[in-house]
């Protein structure tokens, strides 16, 4: 089916919701919490996400939600994560996390397989942080549980990419 333009869209100088652009005017994207692409291939997408943590706990959004997956999907998910020690003394991990996750009917999670590839270690000798794939305990929910061993107080974020599709 063509596109058809319905209405005649003009925003001079972007687009906004509350006063905070979403559109500037040279058509980029901004201030957004996550962004997801569809393809021409019926029951697919990709959607970005921005997730945080502190020491040990989940990586997760503002309000402590978790990133969701659609019912009756295979997943491969990307994470791109750091730690960092906030005392400003350059300890940091940084990972990179391919994981292949299914999704029931019923929203069960089922983690299938992982890549690991560490980017940078330099923990302090004395500390141990991790980070690992979890599928939340809650249907239809994923994230990553963090964990550090030690004093230094850890701040995590991860750019995680979804790529979901139907498949049944």
């Amino acid at each position: 089916m063509p596109s058809t333009n319905l209405k005649q869209y003009d925003s001079v100088g972007g687009f906004s919701v509350s006063q905070t652009p979403i559109f500037d005017e040279t058509r980029n994207a901004k201030n957004i919490n996550s962004l997801e692409l569809k393809s021409d291939i019926s029951n697919t997408s990709r959607t970005d996400y921005v997730v945080t943590a502190v020491n040990d706990g989940f990586l997760s959004f503002s309000d402590a939600s978790r990133i969701q997956l659609p019912s009756k999907s295979v997943n491969f998910i990307t994470a791109n994560v750091i730690a960092l020690n906030t005392a400003g003394t350059g300890a940091q991990l940084s990972e990179k996390i391919e994981s292949t996750v299914l999704v029931t009917a019923a929203g069960d999670v089922q983690h299938l397989s992982s890549l690991r590839t560490i980017i940078k270690d330099s923990i302090p000798e004395t500390e141990s942080w991790s980070i690992s794939p979890f599928d939340a305990g809650l249907a239809n929910a994923w994230t990553y549980q963090t964990s550090r061993v030690g004093t230094s107080t850890v701040r995590w974020y991860g750019y995680v990419s979804v790529v979901s599709g139907n498949w049944v």
